[in-house]
């Protein structure tokens, strides 16, 4: 939408006017390439981690830097336990639990596992092991 005083006027634009917006765009077009690409490239594994952790019914917290694109997690016990991707308020609820000798997979496609919440069932402890494929920052 054009403001009041541009209305009903009559816009010519040069040649090198049109040459510099033409520029411009393919400026803008070609960042934008720029950032699909690297996008795309982050989903290629850069390498795996392990982490291994004993559990309390208090949360724990695994920040990831860098961050992963999946991982897979075992309740090596001997409680159940809680598991929540970047954020603790899921694991404030008993709403799914993970138990003893199971696996856990996440698989995110893209490096945006920031972090791991845990916990073990009320009044548990619980040993876990959790591998992870970092992304390419």
């Amino acid at each position: 939408m054009l403001p009041d005083i541009l209305k009903n006027k009559e816009i010519t634009i040069s040649q090198d006017d049109a040459f510099v917006l033409n520029l411009i765009s393919q400026s803008q077009q070609t960042s934008q390439l720029v950032k699909m690409r690297k996008l795309e490239e982050s989903k290629i594994p850069a390498g795996t981690l392990a982490v291994a952790r004993t559990l309390s019914d208090v949360i724990s917290r695994i920040d990831l830097h860098p961050f992963w694109i999946s991982f897979s997690l075992v309740n090596d016990g001997p409680g159940a336990i809680a598991a929540s991707v970047n954020s603790e308020v899921d694991l404030l609820s008993d709403s799914g639990t993970i138990a003893l000798n199971e696996t856990y997979n996440v698989d995110m496609t893209y490096p945006v596992i920031r972090a791991i919440c845990l916990k073990a069932a009320a009044g548990s402890t619980a040993s876990v092991r959790i591998y992870g494929k970092v992304g390419s920052q």
